[in-house]
């Protein structure tokens, strides 16, 4: 077929889109003639890459290993690798407000009517799976209870959920939050 043809064929009213098989397309004339159908083969391509992208992705899945619960013992021992300042707690307090207002309230007092036994997290008595860095961390990262889903695959690493751990500190009364550090890279500004 000469260059251009196609093109005039293709926007002339007397052809139409059938689709023949359930996988392919066919634009074919209107008119009735025989072997005057073109197969759109972009629609095959769709298909494929679709379906490649499926298979890869349950693939890699399948290869993840996947991460078990903190028991409460050694949860207990964790201590977090993030020091508590101030820029660590505004990236815990956007995580906070991405993640757990929904349950918790935007002033961690679980004030809100979505879940009934949410922990109020301004009174650390409260805490029923543990109240230290690790036991925290545990809680976030795996879930607690019967209400609070595990965030491990919502939060981007561990470096966050510390972060996050940090903010809820900070929701304490004064005299029961962990000592402020200051933030090591304005020292280093400097």
């Amino acid at each position: 077929m000469q260059p251009g043809k196609m093109d005039s064929l293709l926007k002339s009213s007397d052809w139409e889109t059938l689709d023949l098989t359930g996988r392919s397309v066919y634009i074919c004339s209107t008119d009735g003639s025989t072997g005057s159908c073109i197969r759109d083969a972009g629609v095959n391509l769709r298909i494929i890459c679709i379906a490649s992208a499926l298979a890869f992705s349950s693939l890699l899945l399948l290869a993840l290993p996947p991460q078990e619960r903190i028991p409460s013992a050694e949860a207990k021992k964790l201590k977090n690798p993030v020091p508590c300042t101030r820029k660590s707690i505004a990236q815990g307090r956007i995580s906070f407000a991405r993640y757990c207002t929904p349950c918790h309230g935007p002033d961690g007092k679980a004030q809100v009517d979505v879940v009934a036994d949410a922990t109020d997290l301004t009174s650390p008595g409260a805490f029923k799976s543990g109240v230290s860095d690790g036991e925290i961390f545990r809680s976030i990262r795996d879930g607690a209870g019967e209400t609070m889903p595990p965030f491990k695959t919502q939060i981007d690493g561990d470096t966050d959920l510390w972060h996050l751990v940090n903010y809820i500190h900070s929701l304490w009364p004064e005299q029961m939050r962990p000592p402020l550090e200051k933030d090591k890279s304005k020292e280093k500004d400097r």
